[in-house]
């Protein structure tokens, strides 16, 4: 690596950094509640019926993938109070809350029709909030610094901010309905988490700057962006690895059915979760040092190798020996993690490599494009997981005590290979087809940043 990057000071303080991740927390104590709780509420508060639900969430689903590239190219072509990624965040900090508590304020005693449109409109308007948060408090990363390592930092801290406000929305909602489910616990479900996610967000309105990138695109068609977010080969091959993530949502789907028959106990599921947060909190405070020492790449590669050697011996353990499986598979799940820890800093690497190749720099862009693909591996997960149960002959009439010995083995077969496909396929395409490394990427750095003063010399 060059003397010049090896060199870079630190730009950001520790108040800046600290005020990046809390905004992260505060905006997935708001996610975990939507995602978690807001299907239960239309069913059980609103009386929606639940096939009903079903379509509404479809229809969010659809908007959700159309309109996070949209917003992301309308970030990189449009100021908006007077900054490149700042007003939006700032925005967003206080109408992504508001508009969370309204999603919990449906007229119960209107008609059907005026429910229906009040739960889609909130839920629409809900979602692009949802990503005109998200997409910005990515790409600042990369206005913060332009110190690679320091950008590790700064994205490394966007994984453990999220888990830990995950962590507290899942943990609200079990204090709000330990005792019962009325409306007032709905009411509590709205308000908390939205008033406990702008104390958390608005911070980086004081702390956050952008010193690097803050103009632009301007001279561009719309039409030129779209093609050079194609030309990014290698940020396309590396999303595109992401969807693997589908193998392990899949088993998300049939986990518990797996914990409670075939290992005799449902809490079980419950643990490897547990560990999937441990790791991002654990590996994500090394993870800075691993990179800087290892690599992305070659991180990713011997993570994804040890997620499939701690599966092997799964394979050999009786379900009486629980416990000792259990070990094996947290371990697993906590090597499979770093995968989110990994995402946001190759997204920020292929922001480099899209400028150094086309001359034009879409950070808003390329981070709408990586929630694209996460929140599709999201869904093709899900419906993998149906698949699955339908592939087992797994009988939605009957309880998990009455399924078959042979359904219940199968579904046990498949939680262990799935975890297994999503490595493999990671490993295959990091080893072969993804090509950044961080002395590359950090000489793309160093050229975008001595073209774009020698192009301001010259205006």
């Amino acid at each position: 690596m060059s003397q010049d990057v090896q060199t870079l000071p630190k730009e950001t303080s520790f108040g800046e950094r600290f005020a990046y991740s809390a905004y992260f927390a505060g905006q997935n104590i708001i996610y975990i509640v939507i995602t978690t709780y807001l299907l239960t509420y239309y069913v059980s508060q609103v009386r929606l019926d639940p096939a009903l639900v079903a379509v509404i969430f479809l229809i969010v689903r659809i908007w959700d993938a159309v309109n996070d590239p949209l917003i992301g190219l309308l970030m990189d072509r449009v100021e908006f109070l007077n900054s490149r990624f700042k007003g939006w965040i700032n925005v967003t900090a206080f109408l992504m809350p508001a508009a969370t508590f309204l999603m919990f304020l449906v007229p119960l005693d209107a008609s059907l029709g005026v429910k229906l449109a009040y739960v889609v409109v909130t839920y629409l308007i809900w979602d692009v909030l949802y990503t005109a948060s998200e997409v910005p408090i990515f790409a600042v990363s990369t206005s913060m610094t332009t110190n690679e390592r320091e950008r590790t930092i700064l994205l490394t801290l966007t994984q453990i901010g999220s888990v830990l406000g995950a962590a507290i929305g899942v943990g609200l909602g079990g204090f709000l309905f330990d005792e019962g489910v009325d409306a007032t616990n709905w009411l509590l479900l709205g308000g908390i988490p939205a008033v406990m996610a702008v104390v958390l967000m608005v911070p980086q309105m004081f702390a956050i700057q952008e010193r690097h990138h803050t103009d632009v695109v301007e001279g561009v068609t719309l039409g030129q962006m779209i093609r050079e977010v194609l030309r990014n080969d290698q940020h396309l091959i590396i999303m595109s690895l992401y969807l693997s993530q589908a193998f392990l949502n899949a088993v998300a789907v049939f986990g518990i059915y797996v914990a409670e028959r075939y290992y005799g106990d449902a809490r079980l599921a419950s643990f490897t979760s547990a560990f999937a947060l441990l790791g991002v909190v654990g590996l994500g405070i090394i993870t800075p040092a691993v990179v800087r020492r290892w690599g992305k790449k070659t991180y990713l590669e011997v993570m994804m190798i040890a997620t499939i050697v701690l599966s092997i011996p799964v394979f050999f353990i009786p379900g009486d020996l629980a416990l000792l499986a259990m070990v094996f598979l947290a371990l697993r799940t906590m090597t499979l993690v770093v995968t989110s820890l990994l995402r946001p800093m190759f997204t920020a690497d292929c922001v480099e490599y899209g400028e150094q190749k086309t001359g034009i720099r879409n950070e808003a862009t390329a981070f709408s494009i990586q929630t694209f693909f996460n929140k599709s591996g999201d869904a093709l997960g899900t419906s993998l997981g149906g698949f699955v149960l339908a592939w087992v002959a797994f009988d939605e009439l009957l309880p998990v005590a009455e399924q078959s010995v042979e359904t219940i083995n199968a579904l046990w077969l498949w939680f262990i290979i799935l975890p297994m496909f999503m490595a493999a396929v990671m490993w295959l395409g990091s080893r072969f087809l993804y090509k950044l490394d961080e002395e590359t990427v950090a000489g793309y750095i160093i050229a975008n940043k001595q073209r774009n003063e020698a192009a301001a010399a010259g205006d």
